[in-house]
């Protein structure tokens, strides 16, 4: 078997890095699926040292998409033409979309597909507004499966699995760390992360908070700098994965301050790690409640300015340790996975 990992957007900063978890995920399901099959990636091509491969078993797509770019027009060809060389170079059995956005719906509803297995992963409702929904209906004859981050985004009429964003790793003994009383955000930061209003919670609150992570926009981060009480520390740099990893460990909290209407019904990298690290969430109560993940909810991040951070939030542990035993075991998973592909043969 032959499956080819596609990462048509490829997003970057303006020096040609990564952004976000696509990196993070290409490597991880490289790994699970590697023993029962050849794996080939598609990504842009500035991306290929990023991963944990042979870089002759990656193909090196032309384009990425900028994260400050405002040519909208611009970065749909973009897309559209990497989508357009995938195809074109192609010659896997299986091909599966892991980091999609509704321009593969597009594509596949008017361009098509070859004989190729079409798997595609689903973190987010995309089928918003009558002419999406038409569209995206189009381009379900073109897909033989879905992997989906939620249960909510299974299709009744589709082959579809669902399959968190991360797994647990066993090997890491998070529970014999130590927790220091500190809430950290990390991230790519920007004005999609409410971070006005929490720098203006803990202010407030008092308890201690470190903002880590690259931002986009120097006059937002001189903005915060000036706001920022002494129990406020921001850090405007790139954390690699064994900084954000040790972050997490230590901190009893971490705080996900997203736009609400934003981030309705889709999954976070973050909020499934923080899990895996017993760093218990702090998030908007819908974004909580449509992962089923348990921890500090808020409507308004200002409701939490009395919150009492120093409480004990140890019985919350016991919760994260089922979870990580069953909905993101990577025994469980690596078995469903390999059964879905297997099926598709």
């Amino acid at each position: 078997m032959k499956i080819a990992l596609a990462d048509y957007c490829c997003n970057s900063d303006k020096h040609d890095k990564p952004i976000g978890h696509r990196i993070k995920v290409a490597n991880q399901y490289s790994e699970m699926i590697r023993e029962y099959s050849v794996v080939q990636h598609y990504i842009y091509e500035k991306h290929n040292e990023f991963l944990k491969i042979n870089s002759n078993l990656s193909y090196g797509l032309p384009y990425c998409i900028y994260v400050n770019s405002k040519s909208r027009l611009v970065n749909i060809i973009k897309k559209l033409i990497n989508i357009k060389l995938i195809f074109e170079n192609n010659k896997c059995d299986i091909i599966w979309f892991y980091c999609p956005d509704f321009i593969l719906y597009f594509y596949l509803a008017f361009f098509g597909n070859t004989s190729k297995k079409i798997v595609v992963t689903v973190f987010r409702n995309y089928a918003k507004g009558k002419m999406k929904k038409r569209i995206i209906q189009k381009a379900y004859d073109k897909i033989d499966a879905f992997i989906c981050s939620n249960p909510n985004f299974l299709h009744r009429d589709i082959q579809s699995l669902y399959m968190p964003d991360y797994f647990y790793n066993k090997k890491e003994n998070i529970n014999s760390i130590h927790k220091e009383e500190v809430v950290i955000c990390v991230g790519t930061m920007n004005k999609k992360k409410k971070l006005l209003e929490c720098i203006e919670l803990f202010s407030y609150n008092e308890y201690p908070i470190k903002i880590m992570g690259y931002f986009y926009d120097n006059e937002f981060y001189e903005k915060l700098m000036l706001l920022k009480t002494k129990n406020v520390i921001i850090e405007n740099r790139y954390l690699n994965d064994q900084e954000y990893k040790e972050q997490m460990m230590r901190a009893k909290y971490t705080i996900l301050p997203y736009d609400a209407t934003f981030y309705k019904e889709r999954t976070s990298g973050v909020l499934v790690e923080s899990l895996f690290y017993n760093c218990i969430p702090i998030c908007h109560n819908s974004i909580l409640d449509f992962n089923e993940i348990q921890g500090i909810g808020y409507s308004e991040l200002i409701d939490l300015k009395n919150y009492n951070f120093y409480n004990d939030v140890s019985e919350l542990y016991e919760k994260y340790n089922q979870l990580k035993s069953t909905t993101y075991s990577k025994k469980k998973n690596e078995k469903n996975l390999r059964e879905m592909f297997e099926s598709l043969e």
